[in-house]
């Protein structure tokens, strides 16, 4: 990956994958649990939970390679390398 633009869109790219999948898991979520039993709501949203934040932590750590491959890309055009 090379360019300001690439990494543009690798970074948008990945925000608009993590809001799709947020979004498809709180359907999940809520879908689940309005055919489960009452007395397991808590459950549900406690796994919706856990499931939306391992979403972003990925999201966070591929966010985090972006930024420090294109820090590193511009480091190695001036020379520090």
């Amino acid at each position: 990956m090379r360019g300001l633009a690439a990494h543009w869109a690798a970074f948008i790219g990945t925000v608009v994958f993590t809001i799709g999948y947020i979004v498809a898991v709180l359907f999940c979520g809520l879908t689940g649990r309005s055919l489960d039993a009452e007395t397991n709501a808590n459950f549900w949203y406690w796994v919706t939970f856990g499931r939306m934040l391992t979403v972003v932590m990925f999201a966070l750590v591929t966010i985090a390679t972006i930024y420090v491959h294109r820090r590193d890309q511009l480091r190695k055009q001036k020379g520090y390398q």
